[in-house]
């Protein structure tokens, strides 16, 4: 099953929130309010007595978003650590905490382990998520493969004063953004920018404060301009419209690139038509690439090239499965 499909019936039919059993012995349990659930970055929570809290979880697998046989283990480890990081900035969150468990192949070195033990304590510490506590396990000694390493990477994150900014409060006439540049990710000995890139935690509150209540929605590019450009306009009812020329390309990328490398671990995001948006904020170059229009028959995500054809970019981005 395709990871679109799969996700795509988790928000058609969203597991329950509360259970009127669960954790309510004799000593009782707190009422913890779901604020938004499935179907952004983060889900956003309320304690009792604490306020919201935005929790997300990420993964890097071995063969799948990293190649082990030529990336060091601390590199892995601090991708991990800032993939998942990157969903609080999306929703212009701070990081406070994390938790990460671990499954490591079979034929695992010492010095393997302790450097991708280092870099996960460093990169959370780094990113203001000191960890606090997490579990591991080894694959099946005795298989015949030795299993891929696999991180997954909780986050618990606090949103400001103003509160979480979502994907879905876009609204028709919105000019839509993006930070620094986009496309070639992905070197072909499995290195470049999807290892080392920084997430843009502090330019996206840099952007909240300087934006406010005009800064209506926002969501970070992992699997691409295309699909994630879509899905922050069907969360916000809206159509994308990108113009191919206006696209901030990493040397060497094509628009198409752009729209559909993923792993860029930019910020997208809406304002308000007149706000006046920083040309950069926290050394970060802005762009304005498009706009939101009223929802379109052809897609979700249209992308208008010089000669004003247009064409639909919603599929143009990272999907797990065949």
């Amino acid at each position: 099953m395709r990871e679109q499909d799969l996700l795509r019936a988790i928000l058609n039919d969203p597991p329950p929130v509360s259970s009127p059993n669960c954790g309510r012995g004799a000593g009782g349990g707190l009422d913890v309010e779901v604020v938004i659930g499935p179907g952004d970055d983060c889900a956003v929570i309320n304690l009792p007595g604490m306020g919201p809290l935005l929790v997300t979880v990420d993964q890097v697998i071995d063969g799948l978003h990293v190649t082990g046989a030529s990336t060091p283990w601390d590199v892995i480890g601090h991708k991990a650590v800032r993939r998942a990081i990157s969903d609080i900035a999306a929703m212009a969150g701070r990081p406070i905490a994390s938790v990460i468990s671990v499954v490591l192949p079979n034929d695992a070195e010492h010095g393997q382990c302790e450097l991708l033990r280092r870099a996960l304590g460093e990169a959370a510490a780094a990113c203001g998520a000191p960890l606090v506590g997490g579990d591991i396990a080894v694959h099946e000694p005795n298989a015949a493969a030795a299993g891929p390493l696999t991180l997954s990477v909780t986050i618990l994150g606090a949103p400001t004063e103003r509160g979480a900014v979502l994907r879905s409060g876009g609204v028709v006439g919105d000019h839509v953004w993006t930070t620094g540049e986009l496309g070639q990710t992905l070197d072909a000995d499995g290195g470049g920018h999807h290892l080392h890139f920084v997430p843009r935690v502090d330019v996206a509150l840099a952007l909240h404060e300087a934006l406010g209540d005009a800064l209506h929605a926002m969501i970070d590019i992992s699997d691409g301009l295309g699909r994630d450009g879509a899905r922050l306009a069907q969360a916000s009812c809206c159509t994308m419209q990108v113009h191919a020329e206006r696209v901030p390309c990493r040397k060497g990328a094509t628009w198409k690139q752009a729209l559909g490398d993923g792993e860029d671990y930019e910020l997208l995001f809406a304002v308000a038509r007149d706000a006046e948006v920083p040309p950069a904020l926290c050394g970060v170059p802005m762009t304005c690439v498009g706009e939101l229009v009223a929802r379109d028959d052809r897609g979700a995500m249209l992308v208008v090239l010089e000669d004003d054809l247009i064409v639909c970019g919603d599929d143009a981005g990272w999907d797990h499965g065949p």
